[in-house]
């Protein structure tokens, strides 16, 4: 499959709103050591049997639901296949179709197209095939979470993956994979998350893939070694053709990049394809990226948030409008707020934006390479492509929940609400829960005896909420 021009386009999920968002509400995290004002803690097993169970016991119901609304829609559509009869490979390409898991819009994808891919994937591989880059790790970034490990969140989606597997395996009477290709990695060279980090979030997310027992529908895969299996030179030539394109947009595009004033970015790059994208790249990466301008190295175990660098990472946020020159003297860099940083925080703004920038081009550079190689199709080319980014030829699946739709697990905290009949998660960045005095649930510390790896006592280790009690 070649790719159309959107798809070659550089995509990142879209962090404006969280920019405002954090302007808005400014310094409401709960900064305290430890677990902060507002929380609970709960014993692991409280969390398996009353939590996830309960989410467990949601995914044969939703299931059959979905299995029964698929079955009294077909009727009414019957006009989107090719000739008289549906067999099942139509039942299981309506699946695709469900407003339940996908917001396609219908310029983008059809279902004859849709039929015909699934007809190509059965007869090469004997299976149906979907994937979809996602979950690549939980960012440093407190206003979006408060730690590195999968919460409520990345399980919910996970279940999600499998729900939509099961289905299209029952209606088709094929199997059906659902390739989650993790690409934390991937992204690295952008955002300097530490290969351990990526590691133990990969590491965790096949934790709860083999507790759900879905493993026979939801395949974790690193993006890095799913695609470096190729034969030859591959790598070399993917490497090179990163690094010439990373050296032309630095080239082209250095030039315009002011730390002193970051408004003329987007007004300075606007009516350029790359440069806008690059523009895009930046005010979106700029709530991901680990700045080494202000964190301190990340120790497995530990938890990298302070008081102080969480209060100066929301001001860094606030004041991305502002010149330097305003930054020396705002109150938002007062010592009251940000401790000794106070008498550094030109030097410190300045040098994080400048890795903001750094982390654009690297990650514009990263997706246009890959979508230059075509690297996902090159592997399989009958592969059913989901995105959280709508666009020609790729299904856009909805990771999280309707309400949530445009959110992802990994850049989010969850919440729930138990109204005794279901279990609802929801996903909203962490300084809206805290501003909302949301509690925090923590799993209780314990004297962990084992070999095997425990994504929860990881997280009672360095105190991370496995979920929020949502208002």
């Amino acid at each position: 499959m070649l790719l159309n021009e959107e798809q070659k386009k550089s995509q990142i999920s879209d962090s404006h709103r969280l920019i405002q968002l954090t302007n808005k509400l400014r310094h409401k995290l709960d900064t305290n050591d430890g677990y902060g004002r507002h929380y609970e803690l709960v014993d692991s097993m409280y969390f398996f049997n009353e939590i996830v169970a309960k989410l467990e016991d949601k995914l044969n119901v939703s299931v059959a639901r979905r299995q029964s609304a698929l079955l009294k829609r077909i009727k009414t559509k019957t006009s989107g296949y090719d000739g008289d009869k549906l067999t099942s490979i139509e039942y299981a390409a309506e699946v695709l179709f469900d407003s339940y898991f996908f917001k396609n819009n219908d310029e983008y994808v059809n279902r004859t197209e849709t039929v015909r891919l699934i007809k190509e994937s059965i007869t090469k591989y004997k299976k149906i095939i979907l994937l979809m880059p996602i979950m690549s790790r939980k960012p440093f970034s407190p206003i979006k979470n408060k730690g590195i490990f999968p919460d409520l969140g990345e399980i919910n989606t996970l279940l999600r993956c499998a729900k939509v597997a099961k289905i299209i395996s029952n209606t088709s009477g094929f199997p059906c994979e659902f390739l989650v290709l993790a690409d934390g990695n991937k992204y690295n060279k952008a955002c300097k998350t530490p290969h351990e980090v990526v590691r133990l979030y990969q590491q965790s997310l096949e934790y709860w893939v083999n507790y759900l027992n879905v493993s026979e529908y939801v395949k974790i895969k690193d993006y890095e070694t799913w695609i470096g299996n190729e034969e030859g030179d591959w790598k070399f030539k993917r490497d090179k053709l990163y690094e010439i394109t990373y050296i032309d947009i630095s080239k082209n595009y250095d030039k315009v990049f002011t730390p002193t004033n970051l408004n003329s970015i987007y007004d300075t790059l606007k009516n350029d394809t790359i440069g806008e994208q690059l523009a895009y790249t930046f005010w979106s990466i700029i709530t991901s990226v680990n700045y080494t301008s202000l964190y301190p190295e990340w120790i497995h175990g530990n938890q990298i948030y302070t008081r102080e660098n969480q209060n100066f990472y929301i001001s860094f946020i606030s004041s991305l409008h502002y010149s330097l020159n305003k930054v020396s003297k705002s109150h938002l860099f007062f010592s009251d707020l940000v401790g000794d940083m106070s008498y550094s925080a030109h030097d410190r703004v300045m040098n994080m934006r400048h890795e903001a920038w750094e982390a654009a081009k690297r990650y514009v550079a990263i997706s246009l390479t890959d979508r230059q190689l075509n690297t996902i199709f090159q592997k399989i080319p009958t592969a059913i492509k989901l995105t959280i980014h709508a666009k020609t030829g790729e299904y856009n699946f909805i990771s999280t929940n309707q309400k949530c739709y445009g959110m992802t697990a990994q850049h989010t905290v969850s919440g729930i609400k138990d109204n005794n009949e279901s279990l609802v998660v929801d996903y909203k960045y962490r300084l809206v829960r805290e501003a909302e005095h949301q509690s925090g649930v923590y799993i209780k510390p314990s004297t962990y005896i084992g070999d095997s790896f425990d994504p929860l006592y990881e997280m009672s280790l360095i105190k991370q909420p496995v979920y929020y009690i949502s208002k």
